[in-house]
């Protein structure tokens, strides 16, 4: 495969990592968004 090639399949695989990553990051933001959630209403529910 000629330089030009590969060059592009790099910036599909950084792409792609990318947008997994992003993902990831969003996923672990809503759970702890969640646990916030319960730990706030569990304080709520013992006070």
């Amino acid at each position: 495969a000629c330089e030009t090639d590969k060059v592009a399949d790099l910036e599909k695989t950084v792409k792609d990592l990318n947008e997994k990553l992003f993902s990831s990051l969003s996923e672990n933001k809503a759970k702890d968004d969640i646990v916030k959630q319960h730990a706030k209403a569990a304080k709520e529910a013992i006070a």
